[in-house]
């Protein structure tokens, strides 16, 4: 489907307006159930495991593929090629973080994106960053790994129901990982406010639209590994 069929298909099914918009963030994370991950980096990885803690969903900087291969060595070839999964495109439209999402959800936000905020965003005038060209990671027990973490699931779940109900069942892993390919950053502010946008991560490439002392408008592209903004999470039990 192309943004347009996508932009469409959400703004039948939840009653929106977007004709002269972009849909928000918080718009299309409700729609298609993705859990914003403000505290992602680099290696963040499909089948961390989830916790939620004081509004927002946290890694817990563990995962359940060492249970299914007990072997260090099998692990770390296992997770290698769970950090490798190809990026396709993604179901979804293209949206916007727009200034009341940003207070909303967290300031940690621009992180995600390499984006430096010099200020308080809150004493901006207009402050949005603009999300395109969007792409997911994702297990699938059809191809590797997916399919193979699917059989050791499946014999694992049988030959060790205890550990399984304590360490998988319940969890909540990400099956699926969300990333922009393509960024835009907005900032509009008055002169006397001290507010200001910088870039804090390798392999990006910057397109300056306007740059006055009132107006900012960037287009930022990666050619380096970039984070992930959002996450499938669903219980152990319901994966696959």
């Amino acid at each position: 489907m192309t943004n347009d069929e996508l932009t469409n298909q959400l703004a039948l099914e939840m009653a929106l307006d977007l004709h002269n918009r972009r849909p928000t963030a918080k718009e299309v994370f409700k729609h298609l159930d993705i859990e914003l991950l403000p505290h992602a980096t680099v290696d963040t990885t499909l089948c961390e495991i989830y916790d939620w803690f004081k509004r927002n969903w946290r890694t817990t900087n563990d995962t359940f593929i060492p249970w299914l291969y007990p072997d260090p060595t099998d692990t770390k070839k296992m997770m290698e090629k769970l950090a490798n999964v190809e990026r396709v495109t993604a179901e979804v439209p293209n949206f916007e973080f727009d200034k009341e999402n940003l207070l909303e959800l967290g300031v940690k936000i621009p992180q995600l994106f390499g984006i430096k905020v010099v200020g308080d965003v809150k004493n901006a005038k207009k402050f949005s960053i603009k999300i395109s060209e969007i792409t997911k990671s994702r297990l699938s027990n059809s191809v590797s790994p997916g399919m193979e973490i699917a059989r050791r699931l499946s014999e694992f779940k049988m030959s060790n129901p205890r550990d399984y109900r304590k360490n998988i069942k319940f969890d909540y892993i990400a099956e699926a990982l969300f990333y922009a390919e393509k960024v835009e950053v907005e900032l509009e502010k008055e002169a006397r406010v001290s507010l200001d946008i910088g870039f804090e991560m390798e392999g990006i490439e910057v397109e300056t639209e306007m740059n006055t002392e009132t107006k900012k408008k960037m287009k930022l592209t990666y050619s380096n590994k970039i984070v992930p903004f959002g996450a499938s999470l669903v219980k152990g039990k319901n994966l696959f």
